[in-house]
C-alpha cells in the first residue's frame, strides 16, 4: 500500500482577513507561509518520501521545495493539480463578487459543480483534470510514500471524490493553509486516513487564527 501526503500550501497575503479568490493568481508565500512550509518539512522529515509533487504556482512550489530539500529530491510539477480557475473573479474578495455578480454568485453557491465564474471553471471540470492526475501519480508510486502540495479548492474536491461526498458540499471539508491530509492507495482504491491535520504548526497555527 502506498501513501500520499496531500498538503495545502502555506499562507499567502490573501489567505486571511479580506479573503480574495486566488486560483491562477501566482502569489508567493507570505512570511508566515514560509514558516508554515518549514513546519510541514519538519513534520515529514522522518518519513521516507520517494518524491514531492507541486503545481506550477509559486505558492505550491515554495512549500514543496521546503519538504523536498529534507529528502534530497527534486520537486516534480503536475499542471492538472493547479488550483481552480476563477476567471473574472480572480483577485476579488467575496463581498465584491456578491456585489458585482449577485445572481450568479447565489446560483453558483447552490450548484458549484456545474456553474463557473465567468471565464473560469466549474467543479466538475476541476475533478475531471485533478482526479486522473492524482491517480496517475499514485500508480507511479505503488508501495511508496510521496508528498503532493496542492491548493484549497482542488484538495477539497479530491477529498470529496474519494469520500464519495457530492462535490457541491466541498466547503464542508476544511483545508487550512499548510494542512496535511493522508491518503493510502492500493491499485484503484484510495482511502482517506486524515483530513486537515495542522498539529505540526504549533504556535504558527495559533498566530493564524
Amino acid at each position: 500500500m502506498g501513501r500520499i501526503y496531500l498538503i495545502r500550501h502555506g499562507a499567502t497575503v490573501w489567505s486571511y482577513g479580506d479573503q480574495r479568490y486566488c486560483g491562477s493568481t501566482d502569489l508567493e508565500l507570505s512570511e508566515q507561509g514560509l514558516r508554515e512550509a518549514e513546519r510541514i518539512a519538519d513534520r515529514l522529515a522522518n518519513e521516507s518520501l520517494a518524491t514531492v509533487y507541486a503545481t506550477p504556482l509559486v505558492r505550491s512550489r515554495q512549500t514543496a521545495e521546503a519538504v523536498a530539500k529534507r529528502h534530497h529530491v527534486q520537486v516534480e510539477i503536475v499542471t492538472d493539480l493547479r488550483e481552480a480557475a476563477y476567471g473574472d473573479w480572480e483577485g476579488l474578495n467575496y463581498a465584491e463578487v456578491a456585489a458585482r455578480y449577485p445572481d450568479l454568485d447565489d446560483e453558483r453557491m447552490r450548484n458549484p459543480a456545474e456553474l463557473a465564474p465567468p471565464s473560469g471553471e466549474n467543479l466538475n471540470e476541476l475533478i475531471g483534470r485533478a482526479v486522473p492526475a492524482l491517480m496517475m501519480i499514485a500508480k507511479h508510486h505503488i508501495e511508496e510514500q510521496i508528498a503532493v502540495v496542492g491548493h484549497n479548492t482542488v484538495n477539497r474536491v479530491l477529498l470529496c471524490h474519494f469520500l464519495e461526498v457530492p462535490v457541491a458540499h466541498y466547503k464542508r471539508i476544511v483545508q487550512s493553509p499548510a494542512a496535511i491530509n493522508v491518503l493510502e492507495f492500493a491499485g484503484d482504491s484510495m482511502q482517506v486516513i486524515t483530513i486537515n491535520d495542522t498539529c505540526h504548526l504549533g504556535s504558527v497555527a495559533f498566530l493564524e487564527f
